[in-house]
């Protein structure tokens, strides 16, 4: 498996810009949600490109899940995100025949 490489904070916070979201302020209403909704779709269109590696996905979705369970802890899209993140570490995994 390639080394996870560092992801800067611009990759997360754009997803949460596009959201309506500000750095340091508290999550209200559904836009939590919003946020796992689009980094999930924004990484599901990645995939389909040829120049796409998982791992620096995951460190992007993984900064962001848990940026968002300082700010929004009890929210059930986070368990989404969650589930995201292990099945692509599963299907990795698969193909870079490690299962």
């Amino acid at each position: 498996m390639a080394p996870i490489r560092p992801v800067s904070r611009g990759a997360g916070i754009a997803i949460l810009s596009a959201c309506g979201y500000r750095e340091g302020e508290a999550l209200m209403g559904g836009l939590a949600s919003d946020i796992v909704e689009r980094a999930i779709l924004h990484a599901q269109r990645l995939s389909a490109n040829a120049s796409y590696q998982w791992p620096t996905a995951r460190a992007a979705l993984s900064r962001i899940l848990e940026d968002l369970e300082q700010r929004a802890r009890d929210d059930e899209s986070l368990e989404r995100l969650r589930r995201f993140i292990a099945e692509g570490d599963r299907a990795s995994a698969e193909r870079s025949g490690e299962c």
